[in-house]
């Protein structure tokens, strides 16, 4: 019966084809290229299914171990805070008084009952925070990150030296540690200062994907006369070589490139290096290859998205394709347009050229692969949690990016990848070159960068502080701003963002000096640093999406979340300064433009936040930054609350701290569907500029809290009635699990 379905398909395709390449009947050849697509979904479903190689899920053989705890989390110490309910300021300060009677850094009246208690004025003194950390312990762990706003602080940029970590080194990634032993420095971590500021256009060809499966379901039938050749395999190089290197990382890539082994008749495949993360490598044409990529570490379900390597032994002017053949998402904007992203040292010794656009006859579509799937899947309901797990015999389809590549030297060394790459060398690297440049440049800068915590496998995280020069006093009067990123490894768009806020507040423009003369600025640049060092896409070391713990953070094994929500309850709960804003950059892989989430209480899931008494302030960073910038879509903006990201960053830090002023950034990875760049791919000119205009929305986001009022609040303007009247306000359509 299948095999009668797919001879019927096929035959229609083939006779579709032929009516649909009719010059000049685009409109008439619409129902055409819709019944094609459907007889190709057809197709693939009646295929016989093919078994990978090696299987994708397989974890790779060597182990990350994770460390033993038994502590308990910050949430579940305070569970009968009312599930983390926001209130009005009177009635959290009841609550807390009801709760904690009381602080330890002001006298709060506690209620008689609890008065009465030894216990409980104990109690008080220890717990002044809502949500479990100890004030005592905030201010151990924290206040030495505070010493701008003490009297024994620094005042001078002088005095800061010993303060920045000394990240100066000829090779930055000495410091880095791979669970796979590298074997190189990635040629692209040398070089700084090679922004992709070309104009590159969306390259979207709709026919592609239809093409690409019509030559899958003509082509894999018949019989090919190639012999499949593995020519890449990381889990037989980790079994033959698990060794530490016997000596320093280095690249020597200027020696090797211009060169070609006439002995080897195939591509050339590494990526034992920060951030790469190809597994296999399999010849199935002369030119023609289909790639593995490699789990996450400790991954409890699958997520293959990123992927950085390198081919070397390249001949000129002749086509490459590359398969990845276990990709896992059902749509990507490699069908919308989007290239990959290429680095050639050739272009770079003759032209200085980095990073650029690449790649053609590109398209995403469902294969013909599969594997049995036994990992465990949440469905939440209402008031309980039940997990499904997935019989041995179900299986898992499978999709894939393919794409072709034209190397225009001969035996040159590429790097190619799903984005611009940004690791956690580049990031030392870059803020030592940054902060040291801004010391010698001016003297009425305190710009420090910090140790935060260690990482899982033993990164230091900076935590970046950023203010005008002055007395302990006057900084103490300035508001107080925040942004982290990359808490997903794979959203290095995310990192060159905050790349670029960090040249902002760190130049000598006159509006940065007055910026900084307003706000202090707390900088955590990368908060999964193990993920990027390792080439994951989505999850630390210890398997897990890290913003799906901000509600219950371990400090063993989520660290770098467990201090930064401490470095933000020591400003809430000890300083008694809140943020006046805090911002997650991240990036997104289905939708263009770059907008942002907020929080109205009037969308959230829960009713019980529909009474919030709120002044739209939700609205007031979006409306700001689009006033500002070109290249933000406040139109794609949404502001619901849905049960799934309750544990997030975005929604824990306003349910649990009360900050309105809280929002994720999402960059797309592809480019712009509106606006003045509409029809242009991102880049990282792009977003460096993005972190600029966000800087220069600050002082304009604290003039509108200033003078915000409920009056105002009671009459909207007008950008505020448009966005009522569109069909994307208010919704969390697109938002996709990554956020």
């Amino acid at each position: 019966m299948t095999k009668g379905v797919t001879e019927v398909c096929e035959h229609c395709l083939c006779a579709n084809a032929s009516e649909c390449t009719q010059p000049n009947q685009e409109q008439h050849n619409l129902p055409l290229h819709q019944l094609q697509d459907s007889l190709c979904v057809l197709c693939v479903k009646c295929l016989p299914l093919r078994q990978f190689s090696i299987h994708p899920l397989l974890a790779l053989p060597i182990t990350f171990d994770l460390p033993k705890t038994c502590e308990t989390s910050t949430g579940q110490m305070a569970k009968s805070y009312e599930n983390y309910s926001v209130r009005t300021n009177d009635e959290t300060e009841n609550a807390r008084q009801e709760f904690f009677c009381g602080s330890s850094r002001s006298d709060v009246t506690c209620s008689s009952k609890a008065t009465s208690s030894k216990a409980s004025a104990e109690l008080s003194s220890a717990y002044a925070n809502s949500f479990g950390r100890k004030v005592l312990e905030l201010e151990a762990s924290y206040m030495h990150l505070f010493s701008e706003m003490n009297e024994t602080g620094v005042t001078t940029v002088n005095t800061a030296d010993f303060r920045l970590q000394n990240n100066s080194m000829k090779l930055p990634n000495q410091k880095v540690y791979g669970v796979v032993s590298f074997v190189k420095v990635a040629f692209p971590e040398l070089v700084f200062g090679t922004d992709d500021s070309s104009r590159n256009l969306l390259n979207s060809d709709s026919a592609l994907n239809r093409d690409s499966r019509v030559q899958q379901v003509l082509q894999c039938r018949c019989n090919s006369d190639y012999t499949d050749s593995v020519v890449y395999d990381l889990d037989e190089l980790i079994d033959k070589s698990q060794q530490p290197p016997l000596k320093e990382l280095s690249n020597d890539d200027i020696n090797r490139f211009g060169k070609t082994d006439p002995l080897i008749n195939h591509l050339l495949f590494e990526s034992r290096f920060e951030g790469g993360n190809l597994r296999r490598a399999t010849q199935v044409g002369e030119r023609h290859y289909e790639l593995i990529l490699s789990p996450d570490f400790n991954q409890k379900k699958p997520h293959f998205q990123w992927f950085y390597f390198e081919v070397s032994n390249v001949r000129a002017n002749v086509p490459y394709v590359f398969e990845i053949i276990n990709c896992i998402k059902s749509a990507s904007m490699f069908s919308s347009g989007m290239q990959p992203v290429l680095f050639s040292v050739a272009d770079y010794v003759k032209k200085n050229c980095g990073w650029i656009r690449a790649g053609s006859s590109i398209c995403y579509y469902r294969n013909i692969y599969s594997s049995s799937v036994t990992e465990t899947t949440i469905t939440k309901k209402k008031n309980s949690n039940v997990a499904k797990k997935r019989k041995s015999g179900d299986v898992r389809s499978y999709y894939t990016t393919k794409f072709e590549m034209v190397f225009k030297n001969e035996g040159d060394i590429c790097y190619i990848a799903y984005h611009y790459p940004y690791t956690y060398s580049f990031l030392l690297g870059s803020l030592n070159r940054m902060i040291n440049s801004a010391r010698l440049l001016s003297k009425n800068i305190i710009a420090l960068s910090e140790h935060l915590c260690y990482s899982l496998a033993g990164h230091s995280v900076p935590l970046v502080t950023i203010t005008g020069a002055g007395s302990a006093c006057d900084i103490r009067k300035r508001d107080v701003v925040v942004f982290f990123a990359r808490v997903h490894p794979g959203e290095s768009n995310s990192s060159w963002i905050m790349h670029g806020v960090l040249e902002y507040l760190l130049g000598q423009s006159t509006e940065a000096v007055e910026l900084r003369e307003q706000f202090v600025f707390k900088l955590i640049p990368m908060l999964n640093p193990d993920g990027v060092v390792n080439g994951s896409h989505r999850c630390s070391l210890a398997g897990v999406d890290l913003n799906r713990v901000w509600d219950e953070p371990l400090s063993k094994l989520h660290p770098t979340i467990y201090h930064t929500k401490g470095i933000i309850e020591y400003l809430v709960s000890v300083l008694k300064k809140p943020p006046i804003l805090v911002v997650d950059f991240h990036g997104h892989s289905r939708r263009f433009n770059v907008f942002m989430y907020g929080n109205n209480p009037e969308e959230s899931w829960k009713a019980s936040d529909h009474t919030i008494k709120h002044n739209q302030e939700f609205l007031f960073l979006p409306e700001v930054l689009a006033e500002k910038s070109q290249l933000f879509s406040l139109m794609d903006c949404a502001y619901g609350i849905t049960e799934g990201k309750e544990t997030s960053a975005r929604v824990v830090l306003w349910r649990q701290l009360h900050l309105s002023q809280m929002y994720t950034m999402e960059a797309s990875y592809c480019g712009f569907d509106q606006g003045t760049h509409a029809g242009n791919q991102i880049s990282t000119w792009h977003l460096k500029q993005l972190g600029r205009d966000l800087c220069e929305s600050v002082a304009l986001l604290k003039v509108r809290l200033d003078t915000s009022s409920e009056k105002a609040a009671g009459r909207p303007n007008e950008i505020t009635k448009k966005l009522k009247k569109s069909n994307r306000f208010g919704s969390e359509r697109n938002e996709e699990a990554c956020v």
